[in-house]
């Protein structure tokens, strides 16, 4: 075992609307992967430059489409499996950790997927959390359950 694992830090983003349903994006990569947005920092930018650069490349939003802004209070971090670390191109990551955001849209905002500069979704679909939480993605579940709760008990009170 390296001395030298770390985990990648990064911004994450729950966008949700007036209904309390949140925006899930199928990856390019895997279209059968439904996913919330999160990308990793550069080294020169904060969380919140991150968050907003990220999710103009992902999704196209700005910050002029968010009608409400809640920091997540702690950063949340997954593990990734032995056998996705072995295709990376450095196997001392061992996960991501991030900062998550809550974003609600605004009502009259689109998500336009086509006016991304990163190519990395290729559809975008309004579920419940509870949808989310079905789908057989494991990797990052733990991270989703606790963004879930905290919406139902923070955001949509």
């Amino acid at each position: 075992m390296s001395q030298n694992q770390y985990f990648r830090a990064g911004a994450g983003s729950v966008i949700y609307n007036d209904a309390g349903l949140i925006a899930l994006f199928a990856r390019s990569d895997n279209a059968n992967v439904w996913q919330l947005p999160q990308g990793g920092m550069d080294a020169d930018e904060t969380c919140e430059q991150t968050l907003w650069r990220e999710l103009f490349e992902e999704t196209a939003l700005t910050i002029n489409d968010i009608e409400r802004v809640t920091k997540f209070p702690e950063w949340l971090y997954y593990n990734y499996t032995d056998e996705l670390r072995t295709r990376l191109t450095n196997p001392n990551c061992i996960g991501q950790i991030h900062q998550w955001y809550f974003l609600k849209l605004k009502p009259e905002v689109v998500i336009d997927l086509a006016k991304a500069t990163d190519k990395e979704f290729t559809a975008v679909k309004w579920e419940t959390f509870e949808h989310l939480l079905s789908l057989p993605e494991t990797l990052k579940r733990q991270v989703y359950i606790t963004l879930s709760q905290y919406f139902r008990e923070q955001i949509l009170k």
